[in-house]
């Protein structure tokens, strides 16, 4: 996150300076543009934008409310560009959009033709109670067409400036952003994303605007752009879009009246442990304590040693509740309720838990989070609606634990992979809120035992032990407790090439750390079987097939939410009626920066084929720099796995 400097020169204007001249103008499509086909720097491109701009500014007109003028011109280079035609403006409760005018541009006879979007092709549309639409389609559309259009979207809301994104699924060639807003009005100002701004100039306009029988007032400008802002294309192993697409964000500080009285908007964190303290939120709901107390178990709060007493409640909560999806509101949080109905929410449940954990005397604290989907939080200063997810922080004799007792699946010390999200916000009344890094609480692992015996006429028969732990588990414990063990079997056999004959599976039961999977099975040969030949693959058990990475170049990190350990070791008996083909080389890879390696190794004593391959990623995060070392990592890692063993029948 950049912070943009709003106040760089100071310069003395008329009354009569007008920002609304700033705004884009229509008719600005040309010859050249109709005559492109492909865009050179995108060729896989459906639609470019030529040039959009957004300005906003105090409008006399409106009340003195903030108006933003929007334009946008966009080339059409494919037919599933059309949809590039199609616009749809959403507006909130007080808010209007009005001068709405749109444009295609086609090339007809090697001349300029416009059609015009007429009025009665603009619809209002009620979304729900408190927000409308308006949509309209572009007419004529055709591939090689450009289309402009422009609106201007009024609000009184000043705390509600929307956000202009420099970068969307269609690339740009220039994107600009302009605004003249009253100096009472002090706004945090941050460009996210991946891309540096090609123009910044802010400065304050004095006398910007001047409200009959008040006062004439100086005005804070902002005057952005970038250039040749490539799409935004989702890939895999990313966390929200918000934390990548290149935008402006503006969070309302605060506003000073005419009378010099300050109202603040967004407070200090300290500020904000007093709101959380006293109940402003749900500080009221962090002191029931004693009404846990009461209603726990006796057994649970007597025992002696900390972490049995901790594990004993976690489990005693998570197992009391039932999850209900919802979401919350700080202030509409009932945990005696929620406990004397056994049905909750994440705050609800969350919360009972820290103060069950109170109640039997231990350290523990409320943190806060946002999950992946909703993106990284603000650090810089509190913005609590960034936050959607709440945890809770337990300390024991030196070491420290989340606890997430709102899915059953989770074994204390784990929270929801969704919301493994770089940091907590933990709250601390005594000492002051903290962020906490929760990236070393996240791990998986998988650990892979397999002995196999090939028999005289090449039946292969083999006995598979799978245990996994961390999130592995999590994810396993989840799918098998809501599908049937035949469907599951039935989808593994497929997956595997194998026929199970016999089949266990120990550690589904919610305080359990690690699941454990035992197959006897055999192993279809008929279809690797060329003459006296047949071709084995010793690697039985789900191996990665795909590189996942096939990206020329990635622009943005990549982030596999944890930490991941696989280890695999295979013992494979053959009949000396068989003879053993050249095995593949050993091999070993190292990513750099420490952030991951795998060995693979492979040796025949007697017809004894013995397998030892482990892989590790030490990293939740690599950089797009790192990105060729990790994508040449995975093709290693398919090779290894594509393995096959040629046997010949003596």
């Amino acid at each position: 996150m950049k912070k943009i400097i709003l106040f760089v020169c100071i310069f003395s204007v008329t009354i009569t300076y007008s920002q609304k001249s700033k705004s884009a103008n229509m008719g600005q499509a040309t010859l050249e543009e109709l005559k492109m086909k492909v865009y050179d720097k995108d060729s896989t491109a459906i639609a470019v934008v030529l040039y959009e701009q957004g300005n906003t500014y105090i409008n006399p007109s409106r009340n003195y409310y903030l108006s933003t003028d929007y334009y946008f011109r966009i080339k059409i280079l494919k037919k599933d560009g059309f949809k590039k035609g199609g616009i749809k403006i959403p507006f909130y409760r007080r808010e209007s959009v009005e001068n709405i005018k749109g444009v295609t541009y086609n090339m007809v006879a090697s001349s300029l033709q416009k059609k015009h979007l007429l009025s009665k092709d603009i619809y209002i549309n009620n979304e729900t109670n408190n927000w409308r639409s308006v949509s309209f389609t572009l007419p004529d559309l055709k591939i090689g067409s450009v289309i402009e259009y422009r609106y201007t979207l009024t609000s009184p809301y000043f705390n509600k400036l929307n956000d202009w994104y420099f970068q969307s699924d269609i690339p740009k060639i220039k994107s600009e952003y302009e605004s003249t807003i009253l100096s009472n009005y002090k706004y945090n100002v941050s460009l996210k994303g991946y891309f540096k701004l090609n123009k910044n100039n802010p400065s304050v306009a004095r006398r910007c605007v001047s409200i009959p029988g008040l006062s004439e007032g100086s005005c804070h400008v902002l005057s952005l752009g970038m250039n040749d802002i490539p799409a935004f294309k989702e890939e895999g192993y990313m966390t929200s879009i918000k934390n990548y697409i290149s935008r402006v964000t503006f969070e309302l500080e605060s506003y000073t009246s005419a009378d010099g009285t300050v109202e603040k908007y967004t407070d200090s964190w300290k500020s904000t442990d007093r709101k959380f303290k006293s109940g402003e939120y749900f500080g009221s709901e962090l002191r029931k304590s004693n009404f846990f107390k009461r209603n726990l178990p006796e057994n649970l709060t007597n025992v002696a040693d900390k972490l049995e007493k901790a594990k004993k409640l976690f489990y005693f909560i998570q197992d009391h509740y039932t999850y209900n999806n919802n979401g919350f509101t700080y202030r509409k949080i009932d945990t005696k309720k929620s406990f004397n109905e056994r049905v909750g929410n994440i705050a609800d449940i969350n919360i009972s838990l820290y103060n069950a954990l109170k109640s039997a005397g231990l350290n523990s604290y409320v943190a806060l989070l946002s999950t992946r989907s909703i993106g990284l939080p603000t650090k810089v200063y509190p913005v609590i609606s960034d936050f959607n997810y709440i945890v809770v922080l337990l300390k024991i004799d030196g070491k420290e634990f989340f606890l997430d007792a709102t899915d059953k699946n989770l074994p204390f010390g784990l929270i929801r992979a969704s919301a493994l999200n770089g940091y907590a916000r933990v709250l601390d009344f005594s000492n002051g809120s903290y962020w906490k890094n929760i990236e070393k609480f996240n791990t998986s692992n998988e650990k892979i035992d397999l002995n196999v015996v090939v028999s005289e006429d090449g039946e292969t028969k083999g006995l598979l032990r799978v245990v996994n732990s961390g999130y592995n588990a999590v994810s396993l414990k989840s799918e098998l407790n809501t599908i049937k063990e035949g469907a599951y079997l039935e989808e593994y056999e497929n997956k595997n090439r194998i026929e199970i004959n016999k089949y266990s599976v120990k550690g589904l039961n919610s305080d359990s750390k690690n699941v454990t999977q035992v197959f006897n099975f055999n192993y279809e040969t008929t279809d690797a079987k060329v003459g006296n030949n047949f071709y084995l693959n010793p690697f039985f058990h789900e191996a990665i097939k795909i590189n996942p990475f096939k990206l020329k170049k990635r622009l943005y990190p990549v982030n596999f939410t944890y930490t991941r350990n696989y280890s695999y070791r295979a013992s494979i008996k053959i009949n000396e009626n068989f003879t053993v083909g050249r095995l593949p080389e050993n091999k070993a890879f190292a990513l750099p920066n420490n952030g991951g390696k795998f060995v693979f190794n492979i040796k025949n004593t007697n017809n004894k084929i013995t397998i030892f391959f482990k892989f590790q990623l030490n990293r939740i995060e690599y950089t797009n720099e790192e990105y060729f070392a990790l994508k040449e990592f995975f093709n290693q890692l398919v090779k290894v796995q594509s393995t096959l063993i040629s046997l010949k029948k003596n």
